[in-house]
Protein backbone atom coordinates (compact mmCIF):
# COMPACT_ATOMS: atom_id res chain seq x y z
CA UNK A 1 0.00 0.00 0.00
CA UNK A 2 3.03 2.27 0.06
CA UNK A 3 2.18 3.37 -3.48
CA UNK A 4 -0.37 5.72 -1.88
CA UNK A 5 2.21 7.57 0.23
CA UNK A 6 2.70 10.51 -2.12
CA UNK A 7 -1.05 11.11 -2.47
CA UNK A 8 -1.34 11.25 1.32
CA UNK A 9 1.59 13.67 1.59
CA UNK A 10 0.05 15.92 -1.08
CA UNK A 11 -3.30 15.98 0.75
CA UNK A 12 -1.72 16.68 4.15
CA UNK A 13 0.58 19.45 2.89
CA UNK A 14 -2.47 21.44 1.78
CA UNK A 15 -3.69 21.68 5.38
CA UNK A 16 -2.39 22.77 8.79
CA UNK A 17 -3.88 20.34 11.29
CA UNK A 18 -2.04 19.21 14.39
CA UNK A 19 -3.02 15.56 14.03
CA UNK A 20 -3.39 13.31 11.01
CA UNK A 21 -4.59 9.79 10.45
CA UNK A 22 -5.45 7.27 7.75
CA UNK A 23 -8.25 4.71 7.98
CA UNK A 24 -10.07 2.24 5.75
CA UNK A 25 -13.75 2.72 4.98
CA UNK A 26 -16.40 0.92 2.97
CA UNK A 27 -18.17 4.29 2.64
CA UNK A 28 -16.69 6.89 0.29
CA UNK A 29 -16.41 10.32 1.87
CA UNK A 30 -16.07 13.62 0.07
CA UNK A 31 -13.13 15.88 0.85
CA UNK A 32 -14.21 18.56 3.32
CA UNK A 33 -16.75 16.36 5.10
CA UNK A 34 -16.52 15.63 8.79
CA UNK A 35 -15.84 11.94 9.33
CA UNK A 36 -18.35 9.93 11.34
CA UNK A 37 -17.61 9.45 15.01
CA UNK A 38 -16.28 5.96 15.75
CA UNK A 39 -17.75 3.55 18.29
CA UNK A 40 -16.12 1.60 21.12
CA UNK A 41 -16.50 -2.05 20.11
CA UNK A 42 -15.86 -5.29 21.97
CA UNK A 43 -15.48 -8.77 20.52
CA UNK A 44 -16.79 -10.28 23.76
CA UNK A 45 -19.75 -9.13 25.80
CA UNK A 46 -18.82 -7.11 28.88
CA UNK A 47 -20.50 -8.18 32.12
CA UNK A 48 -21.55 -5.80 34.91
CA UNK A 49 -21.19 -6.20 38.66
CA UNK A 50 -24.50 -8.05 38.92
CA UNK A 51 -23.98 -10.36 35.96
CA UNK A 52 -25.87 -8.19 33.48
CA UNK A 53 -24.80 -7.79 29.87
CA UNK A 54 -23.64 -4.22 29.38
CA UNK A 55 -23.76 -3.57 25.64
CA UNK A 56 -26.07 -4.42 22.72
CA UNK A 57 -25.00 -6.31 19.63
CA UNK A 58 -23.83 -3.88 16.97
CA UNK A 59 -25.74 -3.26 13.76
CA UNK A 60 -24.64 -2.50 10.21
CA UNK A 61 -20.89 -1.99 10.00
CA UNK A 62 -20.68 -2.81 13.72
CA UNK A 63 -22.36 -6.22 13.40
CA UNK A 64 -20.37 -9.02 14.98
CA UNK A 65 -19.28 -6.79 17.88
CA UNK A 66 -20.79 -5.44 21.07
CA UNK A 67 -21.34 -1.70 20.72
CA UNK A 68 -20.46 0.47 23.73
CA UNK A 69 -21.41 3.70 21.97
CA UNK A 70 -19.64 6.67 20.47
CA UNK A 71 -16.04 7.66 21.17
CA UNK A 72 -14.77 11.21 21.31
CA UNK A 73 -13.84 11.30 17.64
CA UNK A 74 -12.91 9.25 14.59
CA UNK A 75 -10.44 6.36 14.85
CA UNK A 76 -7.48 6.20 12.47
CA UNK A 77 -3.87 5.11 12.35
CA UNK A 78 -1.94 8.25 13.12
CA UNK A 79 1.02 9.68 11.23
CA UNK A 80 3.17 12.78 11.65
CA UNK A 81 3.46 15.70 9.26
CA UNK A 82 6.55 17.81 9.90
CA UNK A 83 6.88 19.35 6.41
CA UNK A 84 10.00 17.22 5.94
CA UNK A 85 9.21 14.87 3.08
CA UNK A 86 11.70 12.17 4.09
CA UNK A 87 10.46 12.00 7.68
CA UNK A 88 6.82 12.33 6.64
CA UNK A 89 7.18 9.51 4.12
CA UNK A 90 8.60 7.21 6.80
CA UNK A 91 5.74 8.03 9.19
CA UNK A 92 3.03 7.53 6.55
CA UNK A 93 4.49 4.23 5.34
CA UNK A 94 4.53 2.94 8.92
CA UNK A 95 0.86 3.92 9.24
CA UNK A 96 -0.01 2.18 5.96
CA UNK A 97 1.66 -1.01 7.21
CA UNK A 98 -0.79 -1.00 10.13
CA UNK A 99 -3.93 0.14 8.31
CA UNK A 100 -3.67 -2.68 5.74
CA UNK A 101 -4.82 -5.06 8.48
CA UNK A 102 -8.27 -3.44 8.39
CA UNK A 103 -11.06 -3.96 5.86
CA UNK A 104 -12.38 -1.33 3.47
CA UNK A 105 -12.41 -0.19 -0.12
CA UNK A 106 -11.24 3.37 0.49
CA UNK A 107 -8.33 4.98 2.29
CA UNK A 108 -9.68 8.03 4.11
CA UNK A 109 -7.14 10.63 5.23
CA UNK A 110 -8.35 12.79 8.10
CA UNK A 111 -7.00 15.69 10.14
CA UNK A 112 -7.93 17.62 13.26
CA UNK A 113 -6.54 19.77 16.04
CA UNK A 114 -7.39 17.52 19.00
CA UNK A 115 -6.73 13.81 19.42
CA UNK A 116 -6.26 11.08 21.98
CA UNK A 117 -4.59 7.70 21.91
CA UNK A 118 -6.65 4.66 20.88
CA UNK A 119 -6.46 1.02 21.94
CA UNK A 120 -4.97 -0.51 18.78
CA UNK A 121 -1.33 -0.19 17.76
CA UNK A 122 -0.74 3.24 16.23
CA UNK A 123 -4.38 4.24 16.68
CA UNK A 124 -5.51 7.76 17.45
CA UNK A 125 -9.00 9.20 17.93
CA UNK A 126 -9.29 12.58 16.21
CA UNK A 127 -12.01 14.94 17.40
CA UNK A 128 -14.07 16.72 14.70
CA UNK A 129 -11.97 14.95 12.06
CA UNK A 130 -12.12 16.52 8.61
CA UNK A 131 -11.66 14.40 5.50
CA UNK A 132 -8.70 15.80 3.55
CA UNK A 133 -8.27 12.98 1.04
CA UNK A 134 -9.91 9.81 -0.26
CA UNK A 135 -8.11 7.08 -2.22
CA UNK A 136 -9.82 4.08 -3.78
CA UNK A 137 -7.78 0.97 -3.11
CA UNK A 138 -7.04 -1.03 -6.25
CA UNK A 139 -7.21 -4.78 -5.74
CA UNK A 140 -6.59 -7.77 -7.94
CA UNK A 141 -8.12 -11.23 -8.07
CA UNK A 142 -5.34 -13.79 -7.83
CA UNK A 143 -5.75 -17.39 -9.03
CA UNK A 144 -3.74 -19.85 -6.99
CA UNK A 145 -3.06 -23.36 -8.25
CA UNK A 146 -1.47 -26.48 -6.80
CA UNK A 147 1.54 -26.16 -9.07
CA UNK A 148 2.27 -22.49 -8.28
CA UNK A 149 1.26 -21.92 -4.66
CA UNK A 150 0.80 -25.24 -2.79
CA UNK A 151 1.80 -23.74 0.53
CA UNK A 152 -1.41 -21.70 0.86
CA UNK A 153 -3.94 -24.45 0.11
CA UNK A 154 -6.68 -24.35 2.72
CA UNK A 155 -9.35 -26.76 3.86
CA UNK A 156 -12.82 -25.77 2.65
CA UNK A 157 -14.91 -24.88 5.70
CA UNK A 158 -18.65 -25.62 5.63
CA UNK A 159 -20.69 -22.46 6.04
CA UNK A 160 -17.72 -20.12 5.50
CA UNK A 161 -18.77 -17.00 3.61
CA UNK A 162 -17.23 -13.98 1.99
CA UNK A 163 -16.89 -11.37 4.74
CA UNK A 164 -17.64 -8.59 2.28
CA UNK A 165 -20.70 -9.76 0.31
CA UNK A 166 -21.90 -12.72 2.40
CA UNK A 167 -21.83 -15.30 -0.38
CA UNK A 168 -21.29 -18.81 1.10
CA UNK A 169 -18.09 -20.39 -0.22
CA UNK A 170 -19.94 -23.52 -1.21
CA UNK A 171 -22.06 -21.44 -3.61
CA UNK A 172 -19.18 -19.70 -5.33
CA UNK A 173 -18.31 -21.37 -8.63
CA UNK A 174 -16.41 -18.43 -10.11
CA UNK A 175 -14.68 -15.31 -8.77
CA UNK A 176 -16.83 -13.01 -6.66
CA UNK A 177 -16.75 -9.85 -8.74
CA UNK A 178 -17.84 -7.48 -5.98
CA UNK A 179 -15.13 -4.86 -5.56
CA UNK A 180 -12.88 -6.80 -3.24
CA UNK A 181 -10.18 -9.41 -3.46
CA UNK A 182 -10.80 -13.14 -3.20
CA UNK A 183 -8.27 -15.93 -3.30
CA UNK A 184 -9.02 -19.37 -4.64
CA UNK A 185 -7.40 -22.32 -2.93
CA UNK A 186 -7.54 -26.11 -3.15
CA UNK A 187 -8.00 -28.47 -0.22
CA UNK A 188 -5.30 -31.14 -0.03
CA UNK A 189 -7.65 -33.85 1.17
CA UNK A 190 -10.86 -33.25 -0.82
CA UNK A 191 -9.34 -31.63 -3.92
CA UNK A 192 -12.22 -29.14 -3.84
CA UNK A 193 -11.78 -25.48 -4.63
CA UNK A 194 -12.84 -22.70 -2.29
CA UNK A 195 -12.62 -18.92 -2.06
CA UNK A 196 -11.44 -16.72 0.77
CA UNK A 197 -10.91 -13.00 1.16
CA UNK A 198 -7.46 -11.51 0.92
CA UNK A 199 -6.55 -8.28 2.71
CA UNK A 200 -4.20 -5.93 0.90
Amino acid sequence: MKEYTQEIIDAAYKTKFKFYGVRKDTHKYNVGELAKVSHQLYQDQQIGDFGEELYPVGEGIYSGYYDAGELGGTCAIGFDIEQDEEEDTESIEAALDLVKLYDGRYLTIIGGDYAEEGNDEGECIIEDAEVIGVIEIHKKIILLTASTQPEIWTRKTAGRSCSFCGTPTRNITRPCWSSHTMRISRCRQTASWSWRTERL
